[in-house]
């Protein structure tokens, strides 16, 4: 289980392909067609779809360039430092994504966006208690919000609160009843909580989405191999989610659904 990523939501067309990617690259390297001739500009949009098309060819350099320019070349968009914040995370840099956020408190155009993100940088990087103090902070003006409930949700369970961690789950699915990832970190936490079967039963409800992402294929892969069931979601990294799923086979309160 992991807290939400940095929220970005915002949809950004597609990238117009390769031969457009390359006019982009070389409008970056500040290359004109004649010395009279104004370099192209590229826009913060731009930047952001090539940083994601690189990242998808693997270029992993060059996509740290565009997420790191997009953010600077529009630093009151909360969005673009989301999705630069989230590149960082997911590279395990934790501390440049939370100095990023931090830095842009006062530019940006949403910054209880910022505040929440970092609060789920604290989670990740193993302090949940600091996140509690931030979450309480937020939920005082939005107190039904279901991305701050479930990550709020997911900072107790790591201390070890899963009956609390399990009530903010359902209220958040009260308000988002078919959002997958509430539904699996509901599940993990009744899987922390020793309850197996209910952990499998709740599962079942999704396991026939083709939407489903990756950290949400492995979370339903853990409960499956938990509970003795042929992974048939989650594929690859087998041998990792049954030792995952070991942990979880320990005699509790296996309460029935």
């Amino acid at each position: 289980m992991s807290p939400t990523p940095p929220r970005a939501r915002p949809a950004v067309r597609k990238f117009p392909g390769l031969p457009s990617m390359l006019a982009l690259l070389l409008a970056v390297a500040g290359c004109a067609g004649t010395q009279t001739a104004a370099a192209p500009q590229i826009s913060a949009e731009q930047r952001l779809n090539l940083a994601q098309e690189a990242e998808k060819s693997g270029d992993i350099g060059l996509a740290a360039a565009m997420y790191s320019a997009a953010a600077q070349a529009a630093p009151g968009n909360a969005t673009l430092q989301l999705r630069d914040a989230d590149f960082l995370v997911r590279r395990g840099d934790f501390a440049a994504a939370y100095a990023l956020l931090r830095d842009r408190l006062g530019d940006a155009d949403h910054p209880r966006r910022l505040r929440q993100a970092m609060a789920a940088i604290d989670t990740l990087r193993g302090d949940p208690t600091r996140a509690l103090v931030e979450y309480e902070r937020l939920a005082r003006t939005a107190p039904h919000d279901a991305g701050l409930l479930t990550d709020k949700a997911v900072a107790l369970d790591l201390l070890g609160r899963h009956t609390t961690a399990q009530a903010l789950y359902r209220q958040a699915l009260a308000r988002s009843p078919d959002d997958p990832a509430v539904i699996n970190d509901l599940a993990l936490s009744l899987l922390l909580s020793g309850q197996r079967r209910q952990a499998l039963a709740l599962v079942a409800t999704i396991a026939d989405r083709t939407d489903l992402s990756p950290r949400v294929r492995n979370g339903l892969g853990i409960v499956l191999a938990a509970n003795d069931k042929p992974d048939t979601i989650a594929g690859g990294n087998s041998a990792d989610l049954a030792r995952l799923a070991q942990a979880f086979r320990a005699p509790g309160p296996d309460i029935a659904p």
